[in-house]
């Protein structure tokens, strides 16, 4: 074959080949360094368009014809350059995507951004033909005035089906971040956002639900640190609504314009005011200096950041508020640790804070992509934050106020006993003015008496000895009767009750002796009954003065018409000992029956040697051994008095 050439043929056919591999090696180098081509295979889905897809050019001129400019494909290992970036404000950013319709009867589509404060976008579709449509969104539009009612910049593309079409985007803004666009079919582009507007909608209630329950129990407690709550929540709310362009629906669009500096400025706000929560709830608890200080100085070097690097084109701030939450939550873990009532829930909320904040975090630093979740995730975590705290924050105060209800009963119960301490001194301080007057009234009676009988009997030559002598015996047993009424009242008032076993029938025989000269000269009847089936222990003495006055009682209140007749019984009824003083005597007259019991009263005027003080001291033995006494009479036919004391 060779020979079949001349030296020039071979020449010139060797360079025509040269030329076609060289040509052939250019044409592969440029398509591999072009960006692929985005196939839109599939109208069930949305296509995010990141750094496989498209080639950029960046320029600091407005007027720069996009179609001329040389566009290169962005190294998609670089930190942030995974989608659209714009590294300096001052430039316009040029993005180049191919698209390729491979939906048969789906030639309606959605160019979408996910941020929707960037301050201008231009957008050229060309198809094969050269056809251009355009596009743009300005942050000055309000929502009324866009092309769709929808918060996020919205560009709609018509592509027909296996058709190829040229994507131009330009972007600039007034700072730097990442910018994701994703392509929607028209059905996934409703049902999508819809999803979206409703898991919106869970959030902000459940917020505005948390902030309201916690200005209601601030109403209700007056609780400043409710108050710092109640600041953090709302601080949420509108951080969360310039985050994801809620606001756009009640605020004007002033505040779109600049939304950006509103964003941060809130996300600002919302660690220094979760910082200011716990210093504040720090001071409620008094924990360790070191902690305080600390959480003081956070808070001061964040509010800082946060008015003086008001336009952060860095990721500092979203380092400094990972650092915040991790702090919050050793504070909270501490608050536990001591045993602040309520902070178990603090802390399982702030998990769910930190670990919906680290999917978010990591997404934006370009640590990994985490797509939706890393951004809805954020909502979840603050919600069940909120929630969670709220119900802390409620434990917490139910135990304040069972404390102070406590404290507050001890000091009623202690103002009661106060009270009642007073009111006993006052009736006491009563009774024994009432007694010391009444006791020099007796004691004295009998002495002048004595006195007067002796001056008689000097003046009086007839009177004789026997009859001194049996004046003044009667006069010094009187005086003797009420001294010993008197020791009566002094032993029950001050010493302690003294149990052993009782004999009732020596009790009866004692209390018959004492009184055997009266009972023989008035002829009583004593009739004694005694059914018990244990012996029984109480204090002796207060026996005794039982048994003895209202012996004496019956004796000094008889009839003179007929002959006293005294019964006394001891028995057990109802787990108690009965025990029964019934006589014919004189009886008690229905007004005066209520009074009988009271210090020197004398139900009888003519008893002059009754003092008024045996019916007093009974009553005072019966209640100092817990028991109770009653009486029934009638006026003329007798009385019956009957006590109750427990085994």
């Amino acid at each position: 074959m060779y020979g079949l050439l001349s030296r020039n043929d071979f020449k010139k056919s060797l360079y025509i080949r040269l030329a076609v591999c060289c040509l052939v090696m250019y044409y592969f180098t440029c398509t591999l360094s072009l960006a692929d081509t985005l196939t839109l295979n599939d109208y069930s889905r949305s296509y995010i368009i990141d750094s496989r897809y498209f080639e950029y050019n960046s320029s600091y001129s407005d007027s720069t014809f996009y179609q001329e400019l040389t566009y290169q494909k962005v190294n998609s290992g670089n930190d942030g350059k995974n989608f659209f970036r714009n590294d300096t404000i001052q430039k316009n950013y040029y993005y180049k995507i191919v698209l390729k319709n491979r939906t048969n009867g789906q030639q309606k589509w959605y160019l979408v951004s996910y941020n929707y404060s960037i301050d201008e976008i231009d957008v050229w579709l060309v198809n094969s033909k050269g056809e251009t449509t355009y596009t743009n969104f300005r942050n000055t539009q309000s929502l009324s005035k866009k092309l769709l009612r929808h918060k996020q910049p919205v560009f709609p593309l018509s592509l027909a089906y296996d058709s190829i079409y040229t994507l131009y985007v330009r972007i600039k803004n007034n700072r730097t971040y990442s910018y994701v666009f994703a392509l929607y079919p028209e059905y996934q582009f409703s049902s999508y956002f819809f999803s979206e507007y409703f898991l919106y909608g869970i959030f902000y209630g459940a917020m505005i639900f948390a902030l309201l329950y916690n200005v209601l129990n601030y109403i209700i407690l007056k609780k400043r640190l409710l108050l710092f709550y109640v600041f953090f929540i709302a601080i949420q709310i509108l951080h969360m609504s310039f985050r994801d362009g809620s606001f756009v629906i009640f605020f004007p669009v002033y505040f779109l314009q600049h939304a950006d500096l509103y964003k941060e400025f809130f996300k600002g706000l919302f660690s220094s005011s979760l910082l200011a929560y716990f210093i504040f709830l720090y001071k409620q608890e008094f924990l360790s200096k070191k902690l305080y200080v600390i959480l003081l100085f956070a808070l001061i070097v964040r509010l800082m950041y946060t008015f003086i690097f008001w336009r952060d084109t860095h990721n500092l701030s979203y380092h400094m508020d990972m650092i915040v939450l991790l702090l919050v939550l050793y504070t909270a873990y501490t608050f536990w640790k001591k045993g602040l009532s309520g902070a178990q829930y603090m802390v399982v909320g702030l998990l769910f804070l930190i670990v919906a904040y680290f999917v978010y975090y990591i997404n934006v630093v370009g640590m990994a992509y985490t797509g939706g979740i890393g951004f809805f995730a954020m909502y979840f975590g603050i919600t069940i934050n909120a929630l969670l705290i709220s119900v802390g924050l409620t434990e917490w105060y139910k135990k304040l106020r069972l404390e102070i209800f406590e404290k507050e009963k001890i000091a009623e119960q202690l103002e009661q006993l106060v009270s009642n301490r007073t009111h006993m001194l006052e009736e006491q301080t009563k009774e024994l003015n009432l007694l010391l007057y009444n006791s020099s009234h007796h004691l004295r009676g009998p002495l002048m008496s004595i006195k007067g009988i002796c001056n008689v009997a000097e003046a009086d030559s007839e009177f004789t000895k026997n009859k001194l002598s049996e004046l003044i015996k009667f006069r010094i047993d009187k005086l003797d009767n009420t001294l010993k009424k008197i020791n009566d009242l002094s032993y029950i008032k001050s010493s302690s009750f003294l149990k052993q076993p009782i004999n009732f029938r020596a009790l009866f025989n004692h209390s018959i002796a004492q009184h055997k000269e009266i009972i023989e000269r008035q002829k009583t009847i004593v009739q004694y009954e005694e059914n018990l089936h244990s012996p029984h222990q109480y204090d002796e003495y207060l026996m005794k003065i039982i048994f003895e006055n209202l012996v004496q009682n019956a004796l000094i209140h008889n009839s003179h018409e007929k002959h006293l007749v005294l019964k006394i019984s001891v028995s057990e009824m109802d787990g108690r000992v009965k025990l029964s003083f019934e006589d014919n005597g004189q009886g008690i007259g229905e007004p005066y029956i209520h009074k009988i019991f009271e210090m020197f009263y004398r139900a009888n005027e003519y008893a002059s040697e009754n003092a008024g003080l045996g019916l007093y001291v009974v009553k005072l033995a019966v209640e100092k051994m817990g028991g109770s006494i009653e009486v029934t009479s009638s006026l003329g036919r007798g009385s019956c008095f009957v006590i109750m004391l427990p085994f």
